[in-house]
């Protein structure tokens, strides 16, 4: 999935065990939407690095969502979507992308598979490798009564992202060495009303 061709995700992953449908759970690690939105174009300039790098939580969108989740855990959440985010680069790269159908809404799901059936098909494989997650960052809260309560995740990684001919393994576009800067925006969706589930250490 070369950064330039992905379009919105929104997929659904209900927390630790979480599955990953158009309309997720935030739950547990709420039922969620995993949305990759790359409406912003990369920009690798310093100056987009070094603002996309002081982004913090935005309190106040975390303070809303505990007002009807008293236990909902901020870092356990961010970290949960770091392990969310690395499970699609690698799937994509083994394109295996039927390992994380938990993670994606039916229709993201079947557009994703025909990308890479483009892949398999022409005999070319995207690896996404050297992943480094820099920042995860809670950005926003949109909560609806009637519906899917949304919470908006800003992630910045550090990745190298090309395309190889799978029997000459001959790079034939983007370049193995060359590290990228990228920003994303994940929407995670759980139905409204949901409660994050207490774990029990001792049930573990």
């Amino acid at each position: 999935m070369r950064v330039s061709d992905i379009p919105e995700v929104e997929g659904a992953a209900a927390a630790v065990a979480a599955q990953v449908e158009v309309e997720v759970v935030l739950a547990d690690h709420p039922t969620t939407t995993t949305a990759l939105d790359t409406d912003h174009p990369l920009d690798t300039s310093n100056d987009s690095q070094t603002l996309h790098r002081r982004v913090e939580h935005n309190t106040r969108a975390i303070s809303l969502v505990k007002y009807g989740d008293p236990n909902f855990d901020a870092e356990a959440f961010t970290s949960w979507v770091k392990e969310v985010y690395l499970k699609l680069q690698v799937a994509w790269t083994e394109k295996n992308w039927n390992s994380v159908r938990a993670l994606e809404s039916t229709s993201l799901y079947s557009q994703h598979s025909a990308q890479l059936e483009d892949h398999i098909r022409a005999k070319t494989t995207n690896v996404l490798e050297k992943v480094c997650i820099e920042n995860v960052r809670i950005k926003e809260f949109i909560e609806n009564p009637d519906g899917n309560d949304t919470l908006v995740v800003i992630l910045s990684s550090i990745l190298r992202d090309y395309v190889i001919d799978d029997e000459t393994r001959r790079v034939i576009e983007g370049d193995p060495k060359k590290d990228l800067f990228t920003v994303y925006q994940l929407n995670f969706i759980r139905q409204h009303g949901s409660q994050t589930q207490v774990v029990n250490p001792d049930e573990v």
